[in-house]
């Protein structure tokens, strides 16, 4: 509770009970991250913690989430279906066969996560009724009678009102941050699969606008409520709680009309009114987007909150294409977690497992591999930058530096998903995810239809490509200085070079000025980066 980014307000009997109880229990025992500072290489465990160069802590720290779930199939099926559907494949087990007894096992786990979810149901109904019971005021305890109605069908079986489906998805995304604490749980095309459920309450009577905006705005509340659990350096680069939940609406459906709706300005007027951090919301943008639509994403935008991020649909349906989606998948796309697009129900992987720090890239070719803070040999030793007679040789040096840590994020991923296979399959994930009940496969060993990453992504594109024009324009096209001068600068922080630092700041092209002399720098390191 007293740390920098993200402090934590544990009550005391909490923190009694993380210490007494539950931090003694794991000790020594097979948490994913304890195993993986035993396996991993000491030169890659060097270099991706701790350093500020490389991140990696999300991917053994916490489940590999990143998933749409399939709410459309969801909603007709309920948690009922999947459990006898489970039930059924179990018995066809051939338990002589030599996968067998683990498809046995992942159908029993099935069940499980399955009855927990019915479970969970009958435990708020009764908590409702029991507060109803207790409650004075007649209309509040209306209120949790209902609930409890609601309760009692969902998510067990199929909902049949706004309010039902609404609470089945609330218990979807608070069970998804149960079994694993990582990010982007994300909610996908809500104003389509929520829209059949709003549209026959309202025509039938039950339900008014105003009314469905208020128990958007209780559930958006509710999101808010979950927080991302993170150590230290995590906190550090993803501030703020959130767990990224995206919720996303507008954009093309697949018979090519535009899926906007009435529902899709209810989301963005519950997000205004309650302004609200989770679900964060997107707009998939195309050309038969209304204007109207378009007014209302400004108003909210200049609300200042950070929603809604907005995709163009062309882009998002072209990624889905070359991960391997038919068309008409591709165009009911979405986005998950910050950027990724997915289709619900489709795909496995985490592609934020790790961050590598494109500045450090180029400070680490100046100091020949060492780390300026703590003095260490950390990167590759390139040669001393002093003896590079072009621009050329410096460039490839700092390519060098990106293949070096790319290698060793790789390896450190690799034994994080291992470990996550091993030591923490994610079951109720895997039911929500296509393909994996009729493989009778976790996702983590892959049963997903489509497998994306675990991957990791460039941070501080434009300080490399700044970087890289200053020493390109000083040194080496206009020689305003020397590589010893811009050395013995950056070695002093610039301490007594406050004139170089200066002109270096406001002489060196930008990056995001639409100019090719840094634009092109950024455009061939990041092509170098993907390739590697």
């Amino acid at each position: 509770d007293t740390r920098v980014h993200d402090p934590y307000d544990i009550s005391p009997e909490e923190k009694r009970e993380l210490k007494e109880d539950i931090l003694p229990y794991w000790e020594n025992k097979y948490a994913v991250s304890d195993v993986w500072f035993k396996r991993c290489p000491p030169e890659t465990i060097e270099r991706v913690t701790g350093q500020n160069v490389c991140e990696q802590s999300i991917i053994r720290e916490n489940s590999i989430s990143h998933y749409l779930p399939p709410y459309t199939y969801l909603f007709q099926v309920g948690f009922e279906g999947i459990r006898k559907e489970a039930e059924e494949r179990l018995a066809k087990v051939d338990l002589t066969d030599p996968e067998g007894l683990e498809k046995a096992n992942f159908y029993r786990a099935a069940i499980l996560c399955c009855e927990g979810m019915e479970l969970i149901g009958r435990r708020y109904a009764d908590l409702a009724r029991k507060m109803a019971r207790e409650e004075k005021d007649a209309q509040r305890r209306k209120e949790l009678e209902q609930i409890a109605e609601i309760c009692d069908r969902v998510p067990a079986k199929p909902p049949r009102t706004f309010w039902e489906a609404l609470q089945f998805f609330a218990f979807v995304q608070i069970f998804s941050h149960i079994e694993g604490t990582g990010p982007s749980h994300s909610p996908g095309r809500f104003d389509q699969y929520m829209y059949p459920f709003y549209k026959k309450d309202i025509d039938e009577g039950r339900l008014t606008r105003e009314q469905a905006q208020e128990l958007l705005e209780c559930c958006w509340i509710k999101m808010s409520e979950i927080a991302w659990f993170m150590s230290d350096p995590a906190a550090y680069y993803f501030a703020g709680y959130g767990p990224f939940m995206n919720l996303c609406v507008g954009g093309q459906l697949p018979d090519g009309r535009d899926g906007t709706n009435e529902l899709t300005y209810l989301v963005i007027d519950a997000i205004m009114e309650t302004r609200t951090y989770q679900p964060t919301v997107s707009i998939r943008w195309w050309e038969r987007t209304p204007a109207e639509l378009k007014k209302k994403a400004s108003e909210l935008i200049a609300m200042g909150m950070g929603h809604p991020s907005n995709f163009m649909d062309e882009v998002g349906i072209q990624m889905c294409l070359n991960r391997g989606y038919t068309l008409e998948e591709a165009k009911n796309w979405a986005p998950i977690g910050c950027v990724e697009p997915g289709v619900e129900g489709m795909q496995y992987g985490l592609t934020n497992s790790g961050q590598l720090n494109m500045g450090a890239m180029v400070e680490l070719v100046l100091t020949n591999g060492v780390h300026r803070k703590t003095g260490k040999k950390l990167g590759l030793e390139t040669g001393d930058p002093r003896n590079f007679k072009t621009f050329d040789e410096f460039k490839e040096a700092v390519k060098k530096q990106i293949s070096f840590f790319i290698h060793h994020l790789v390896i450190a991923n690799l034994c994080a998903e291992k470990l996550h296979a091993e030591l923490a399959p994610t079951p109720f994930q895997s039911i929500l995810t296509f393909d994996c009940m009729e493989k009778g496969k976790d996702v983590t060993v892959g049963g997903a239809r489509i497998n994306v990453g675990p991957t990791f992504v460039a941070i501080g594109v434009a300080d490399i490509g700044n970087s890289l024009a200053a020493i390109k324009k000083f040194v080496y096209d206009d020689k305003i200085i020397t590589m010893d001068e811009l050395c013995k600068a950056l070695d002093a922080d610039f301490e007594g070079y406050e004139p170089l630092r200066q002109r270096l700041l406001n002489e060196a092209p930008k990056y995001g000025n639409d100019d090719d002399y840094v634009d092109l720098l950024v455009v061939e390191m990041m092509d170098h980066f993907a390739k590697e």
